[in-house]
């Protein structure tokens, strides 16, 4: 059985004032619950398959497990 994973959270950073936040986000979570990765890091392309390529900088997103949704046939 695998150790459970961080929920992410995907955030854009082109974006100042969502910068801004995360480091905000990072700071208030001291028990490091929560990880953190920009929507234009090459592992964020996984955790976002459901998701419209026009879609994905309208906002934040939350990956709960942390786990790339499963594809279906």
């Amino acid at each position: 059985m695998s150790a459970p994973r961080r929920p992410v959270l995907l955030y854009d950073a082109t974006c100042r004032f969502c910068r801004f936040s995360a480091r905000a986000v990072s700071r208030v979570d001291r028990r490091k619950r929560l990880a953190l990765l920009p929507l234009q890091d090459t592992e964020a392309d996984a955790l976002l398959a459901g998701v419209r390529e026009t879609e994905r900088l309208e906002s934040w997103r939350l990956v709960p497990d942390g786990r790339a949704p499963r594809r279906y046939p």
